[in-house]
């Protein structure tokens, strides 16, 4: 095992904050956690203590169904869920003209949305914009909304460094003037950070709802949807070391009123007779069923937690740091590919190739080195056509990255580059 205070004393102050944040994450004190090199957090963050402590305490002894119940502990069990609303938009800078719903993640939200939109919004004579760029979710529910109305699905394409073309972005709003543009804030393959609060004021000129996947992009840096000010903007929990099986969409008022529920059931009805039925109101109209009541209650504590650790350390800056010591570590390193955009001011995502080595045997190998990375087309099938790529292996950070990590994948790729010459 390495020693963990010979490392920390070795490291620059932005470095020694992954080591003192893994105190807040049990994995690195398990046995397959304490010599884990974790550089796969863009699939999926590592759990802070804070969401599994909470999680297990309500799941133990405090369980029960909310808003129906009037014994004790369903009423605090309601109260503790309703209050996930009021933190999320502290968190997120929600302002009051907007609705937070809970789905199962961001490929619901996105669902919510664009089956909401069939009926009441979107027919034949609509045009339906997203870009290449998009992860699949956020990006074939509005492929198949297009489909099945027979509107128009118009792609924004990118450049060689996986970069949205801001311009035919313009142009296609002035002149196709779609009815909904759909755009990530930042990519979850290649770390490219898009102008999002730019292309939001050039969606409004024209009157079109804009809607943003934030997945990425909340966890590094966070977002403020009043500045923002998009339509919709969605992420899923368990990007944000929160727990699995939990979305957060984030829409304008007056826009969900104009929504159609697509998931029907309990908790989602105003009347139910033989002849007709009627819709709760906003946001319970878009909750059908049981909800996620612990996923949210163990994600409240994970949002404290978060607020605790980036009021007391400067978090971004420790990020920054490692992901331009990462750059300029792997241009250094021969046979290696970054891709993406070369100006690397900022980010925490890096998709790279190495010659001659398959991207699926990079991982394994990696794998075997105590390194966990990512491999594959990220879901993210129409970017990698347009690179023309089958694939690439990705490394991404979160609080608990160091530089140690970096370095030990260094040591995984030059591995691999003596195995396969």
């Amino acid at each position: 095992m390495r020693n963990k205070s010979s490392a920390l004393a070795q490291h620059s102050t932005g470095e020694e904050l992954g080591y003192l944040m893994r105190e807040h994450f049990p994995f690195f004190s398990s046995a397959r956690g304490v010599d884990s090199a974790y550089l796969d957090s863009a699939a999926s963050a590592l759990k802070l203590d804070a969401c599994i402590e909470r999680l297990t305490s309500y799941l133990s002894s405090e369980h029960s169904n909310v808003h129906r119940g009037a014994y004790g502990l369903s009423v605090t069990a309601s109260e503790n869920y309703s209050l996930g609303r009021d933190v999320i938009r502290s968190f997120c800078n929600v302002p009051s003209s907007y609705e937070v719903i809970f789905t199962s993640g961001a490929t619901e939200s996105a669902n919510v949305v664009a089956r909401g939109l069939e009926e009441s919004l979107i027919d034949e004579n609509n045009t339906i914009l997203t870009t290449c760029l998009e992860h699949h979710s956020n990006f074939v529910p509005w492929q198949q909304l297009a489909r099945k109305t027979k509107s128009r699905f118009s792609v924004v394409g990118i450049n060689a460094n996986a970069e949205i073309d801001i311009s035919d972005f313009a142009n296609r709003l002035n002149n196709e003037r779609p009815r909904i543009a759909a755009f990530t804030a930042m990519s979850n393959a290649f770390g490219t950070i898009t102008p999002v609060n730019e292309l939001v004021a050039e969606c409004k000129k024209v009157g079109c709802i804009s809607v943003v996947d934030v997945t990425q992009s909340v966890v590094h840096g966070g977002i403020d949807v009043g500045a923002m000010d998009a339509d919709f903007v969605f992420f899923s929990a368990h990007k944000l070391y929160g727990p699995t099986g939990l979305g957060v969409l984030i829409g304008r008022g007056e826009l969900l009123e104009e929504l159609s529920p697509s998931t029907f059931g309990g908790g989602m009805i105003g009347e139910v007779t033989s002849e007709f039925t009627t819709w709760a109101d906003i946001p319970a109209r878009f909750e059908a069923g049981t909800p996620p009541i612990a996923e949210v209650i163990s994600f409240i504590a994970t949002l404290e937690k978060l607020t605790e650790l980036n009021s007391k350390h400067a978090v971004v800056e420790a990020e920054q740091a490692l992901y331009e010591y990462a750059v300029e570590r792997m241009r250094q390193c021969d046979g290696v590919r970054l891709v993406g955009p070369l100006e690397r001011d900022q980010g925490a995502i890096i998709s790279f190739l190495v010659d001659e080595v398959h991207p699926h045997d990079m991982a394994t190998i990696a794998d075997s080195h105590g390194v966990q990375v990512r491999a594959g087309h990220h879901c993210v099938m129409p970017a990698m056509k347009s690179l023309g790529l089958p694939a690439t292996t990705r490394l991404s950070f979160g609080l608990y990255s160091v530089r140690a990590d970096v370095d030990r994948l260094l040591e995984a790729i030059e591995r691999a580059r003596s195995m396969f010459r």
